[in-house]
């Protein structure tokens, strides 16, 4: 292979990474309208909402359509990913509520999201605001969608019999939940200390690195979950 063609190679290769995100999350919004004909009897067909809105946000702020200008001159979209961030919490743990047949688990699903969210009006107002990172709401919201998770199996654990869990949707999408929360719980961890040295260049490839990681886990099983959508869960 001439050099040519090999730089021509590297260079559409290095622009795929900075796109997958972007990607993982729009196959997902494929898979999800072409196999909705399947999906439109459960609960799963509210998925659909969730990844417009997501693919809405995450390509708006890639094309800076969010961007906000402030007096000093410094440019932001935090605010918008913050409230995408509130959209998801509630989704999952409405959805989590729905699914979860235990009255004590449903319980506690809907005090722990009322604290959370009680948690990020008081961040917003009074820590970290709307305009930068809400990070300390999210690493709690991640580990409230990691507990969410953990009841799920569970209940699959007490209600154990003859059907392959591999081809339940909800096995999937909790084990891409567990995967993606609590990996992103401990990266935005990193992501705070860094940020509060001062040293966050040296932490940025780490970041991207495993950022688009997990996020090709959760999005990945999303699909699979698509593709096995004939266990169905009315709502």
């Amino acid at each position: 292979m001439s050099t040519g063609r090999l730089l021509c190679w590297r260079r559409l290769i290095t622009t795929l990474m900075q796109y997958y995100t972007y990607i993982a999350e729009l196959l997902a919004l494929i898979a999800c309208v072409l196999l909705f004909g399947s999906l439109r009897k459960s609960i799963l067909k509210w998925f659909l909402l969730l990844l417009v809105v997501t693919n809405i946000v995450e390509w708006g702020n890639h094309f800076k359509l969010f961007t906000i200008v402030y007096s000093n001159g410094m440019r932001s979209n935090n605010w918008i990913i913050n409230l995408l961030n509130i959209f998801e919490f509630v989704f999952y743990g409405l959805i989590y509520k729905a699914i979860i047949t235990n009255k004590k688990d449903k319980k506690r699903i809907t005090v722990f999201l009322a604290v959370l969210l009680v948690a990020i009006l008081l961040n917003i107002l009074f820590v970290q605001g709307m305009f930068y990172f809400d990070s300390y709401t999210f690493i709690l919201g991640a580990c409230y969608l990691v507990y969410c998770s953990a009841l799920f199996f569970k209940q699959q654990i007490q209600h154990i019999d003859n059907q392959n869990i591999f081809s339940q949707s909800f096995f999937w999408i909790s084990l891409g939940l567990l995967f993606f929360c609590s990996g992103q719980a401990i990266l935005v961890s990193f992501f705070q200390y860094f940020l509060y040295i001062k040293n966050f260049k040296s932490f940025l490839p780490v970041w991207r690195f495993f950022n688009n990681f997990l996020n090709i886990i959760l999005y990945a099983s999303l699909i699979i979950a698509f593709l096995c959508s004939r266990k169905q869960y009315t709502i």
